[in-house]
């Protein structure tokens, strides 16, 4: 049976989708990053974007989860949804299909919610957010521990929510150098405002002694069929923490 591709963000048949700009590359080539070195858990570089929605392949599969999370217990206007440096596509998917009290946050964006740091969230109270979305923000900040940390208090006792970043399959230990130079950081971590690069298991270290708990979702939860309608790598991983009570 032919297997149909769907974006799960635009719900929009794709004949294909589209690579990753071929910017990333030149970059690479230009500052010396091995890309081809790098093995990412979830990063589709050949399938990358939806060509009518511009959708990246992780936030394809963030809207795979939410459609199954929210299809038995649809949340209220009460229910406080935290989109941390949103993407347009997502955010307009969250918002035409979930009935949420949908806020957003990021320290530069105009059109957010709120514009603070996520190392201090100083706009939002203790233990007052229903869900969180952060999604490849951490390898950004000066202190992920500190951001964690933060993430952690707003949310309420039983919240939960999505927390990801780019992982290199290939690496033992997390490097990182809030100091690095610009090329530096293109030579080092693949992009000029990254100040690190992550091993899986010092994520995992990172998310649960901040005392979430983590529950990694891949192809034997969701199905070959949803990974392969939505352009995922086999390898790609939903990583989501839950504040328990």
């Amino acid at each position: 049976m032919q297997i149909n591709k769907v974006c799960s963000v635009c719900d929009n048949r794709i004949d294909r989708y589209l690579p990753l700009p071929d910017f990333y590359f030149k970059q690479a080539l230009k500052y010396g990053y091995s890309i081809e070195k790098c093995v990412p858990e979830t990063g589709n570089r050949i399938e990358y974007s939806c060509p009518v929605c511009g959708a990246a392949d992780r936030e394809r599969l963030y809207a795979m989860y939410l459609k199954e999370l929210f299809t038995n217990a649809i949340p209220d206007d009460k229910f406080i949804f935290l989109d941390i440096a949103p993407a347009k596509p997502l955010q307009k998917f969250i918002n035409e299909n979930f009935t949420v009290d949908y806020r957003s946050l990021d320290f530069l964006m105009e059109d957010v919610t709120y514009n603070d740091n996520l190392m201090n969230i100083a706009s939002i109270k203790s233990n007052t957010i229903n869900y969180v979305l952060c999604s490849h923000v951490l390898e950004h900040v000066d202190n992920d521990r500190k951001a964690l940390s933060e993430i952690y208090r707003i949310m309420k006792p039983g919240a939960s929510g999505i927390v990801m970043v780019p992982l290199d399959l290939t690496m033992q230990e997390t490097e990182e150098d809030i100091n690095a130079t610009e090329a530096e950081k293109w030579k080092r971590f693949g992009q000029n405002d990254h100040v690190r690069k992550y091993s899986k298991s010092d994520f995992l270290q990172k998310l649960e002694s901040t005392d979430f708990f983590v529950t990694e979702l891949g192809i034997n939860h969701f199905g070959m069929d949803k990974f392969y309608a939505n352009g995922l790598i086999q390898s790609s991983i939903l990583y989501t923490i839950e504040k328990q009570n």
